[in-house]
């Protein structure tokens, strides 16, 4: 399930990069979450081109933000 997501030209080459927390959608308890960067070429599927959280480290993200600078 995406939780949230951003975007921003995070490689500064003029398109938009998404950045997206992701969690397993479990029946209960805190899953962990993950956090993937996402682009798509002109034309062409999404795909990731970063992990930035593993949900295999089993780390739960609360908030996250793109900024600027």
């Amino acid at each position: 399930t995406v939780a949230k997501k951003a975007s921003g030209d995070l490689d500064g080459d003029g398109r938009p990069e998404t950045v997206a927390v992701v969690h397993c959608a479990a029946g209960s308890g805190t899953p962990p979450g993950g956090i993937y960067v996402l682009t798509r070429g002109s034309g062409a599927a999404p795909r990731v081109v970063a992990t930035l959280v593993d949900p295999a480290d089993r780390k739960t993200v609360g908030d996250f933000a793109v900024r600027d600078g």
